[in-house]
């Protein structure tokens, strides 16, 4: 299915939140396996995924992050998530 340029936007603004959010919890970045991208490298591939419109690989790039360290959410931003994840999955 097409999306229209009404769900773009918004699936754009709610991953654009969700990843501000994550940006924000600075902290854990120390919990990060050596193995992997630093924390700031993968917020930053997400932001460019986002930019130039691959909201996908953006979705897939959050939950990557959230299997890789247990950061918190709001319950906004939860639903912001599932939000994005059921229109990108349609």
């Amino acid at each position: 299915m097409k999306l229209n340029n009404q769900q773009e936007k918004a699936i754009a603004n709610n991953l654009l939140f969700i990843v501000n959010e994550i940006a924000k919890q600075e902290h854990l970045q120390f919990y990060y396996p050596p193995e992997t991208m630093s924390f700031n490298e993968q917020i930053e591939e997400i932001r460019e995924y986002i930019d130039v419109y691959e909201y996908g690989l953006a979705y897939e790039g959050i939950l990557c992050i959230f299997n890789e360290v247990a950061f918190e959410v709001t319950s906004n931003t939860a639903i912001k998530l599932l939000e994005v994840g059921l229109l990108i999955k349609e």
